[in-house]
């Protein structure tokens, strides 16, 4: 606990490694068959972990890619050569030089290289910008492209940047990679060690809390975010990069940088690791535990969903409906019966069914 966590770095690779043989890797089956998105940067051989070209590759419907997913806030300023767009998509597909690209995807790209992972996935490279038809046939495969990867790098926001005019207000930036790396060198302990009763369970408490040993996500901006809420949700395991450092949480671990062996407890804020992960076993493996198996039960449970999910923020508000499609597709899966945004039969009873409608049009 008084060392230096660098070196516990080496480990959370280990326990990521680790996490990506767990089961979880055909939890997602009883959805129906894998969905893969029509396109995937390709990273190349993988000499090295420095990615200094991509391309950008079709599927054909081939479903032997393993690739991670990028969960992010889009940069306030992405210039068009960062994008694939009809002017951009022949140099992409021909190879394009990673130096040229924004500094988080090259961070992604890194990641990926070090895992031995050789495809990833970004929107912004992968779904053909400034065409509707593009759009509407990748967007609506969101949640099987999360749903399906290795895993997800999930992006937290890192300190407020000032904008170009001195006027505007401040905006947040996703976290680099660098940025959390720095975070997870910082050692557990600073200055002298404080006295405390240790026969005070509170003073205990207070002590280790003070000290870093109950160590939780960050909350930011990518979780205010409509379009990461299913992204994260569905997606099997989860690897943050964030300003306090990494986190790894799937269905069966929460673990950091300081704690590469899993967290013990659950501090984040309302118990909302715990939570999801209850969500997230619910939605991906389809067992319903005791807790939920009444139909009340399990109308309570999206009650929940439906609530979290109405604050969050979009830029555009007819996004609000496909960008929880995925959800809405695994719950159906889950009550065994079509759903109406997400109620089934025996949940579309008058003052239920109308409560969810309120819930959604309170924010359309």
């Amino acid at each position: 606990m008084h060392g230096n966590r660098k070196a516990d770095f080496s480990k959370l690779t280990g326990s990521v490694n680790a996490g990506i043989a767990t089961p979880y890797a055909k939890a997602s089956q009883k959805a129906g068959p894998p969905e893969l998105p029509r396109r995937l940067i390709y990273l190349g051989e993988l000499l090295t972990t420095t990615v200094e070209e991509i391309m950008i590759i079709d599927t054909d419907d081939h479903t032997d890619f393993q690739y991670i997913a990028v969960s992010y806030r889009w940069p306030m300023y992405l210039s068009k050569n960062q994008q694939l767009d009809e002017g951009t998509r022949d140099a992409f597909y021909r190879g394009y030089p990673v130096s040229r690209l924004h500094p988080l995807y090259a961070d992604a790209f890194k990641v990926a290289a070090m895992l031995g992972i050789k495809y990833v996935w970004i929107d912004a490279l992968c779904i053909l910008q400034g065409t509707d038809q593009d759009w509407l046939a990748e967007g609506s495969k969101v949640a099987s492209v999360y749903g399906n990867s290795v895993f997800t790098l999930a992006y937290g926001d890192g300190p407020d940047q000032p904008d170009l005019d001195p006027g505007c207000p401040p905006y947040h930036e996703s976290c680099r990679l660098e940025e959390a790396v720095r975070a997870a060198s910082r050692p557990f302990l600073q200055g002298k060690l404080t006295q405390f009763d240790r026969r005070n369970p509170e003073a205990l408490y207070s002590w280790l809390e003070a000290n870093g040993n109950f160590p939780t996500r960050p909350e930011g901006e990518i979780d205010k975010r409509g379009w990461a809420f299913q992204e994260r949700l569905l997606s099997k395991r989860i690897l943050s990069v964030t300003k306090d450092g990494f986190f790894w949480d799937c269905c069966s671990l929460n673990a950091a940088d300081c704690r590469p062996l899993g967290l013990r407890g659950d501090f984040s804020p309302k118990f909302r690791d715990l939570e999801e992960r209850r969500l997230k076993t619910l939605l991906l493996t389809g067992n319903v535990s005791r807790e939920v198996a009444l139909a009340r039960d399990m109308y309570l449970l999206w009650r929940r969903i439906i609530e979290k999910y109405s604050h969050r923020n979009f830029t555009h508000n007819r996004d609000r409906l496909v960008a929880l499609k995925g959800v809405v597709q695994r719950f159906q899966t889950v009550i065994k019966e079509p759903c109406f945004l997400g109620c089934g039969k025996a949940m579309c009873s008058g003052r239920w069914c109308g409560s969810v409608i309120r819930s959604w049009t309170a924010q359309t």
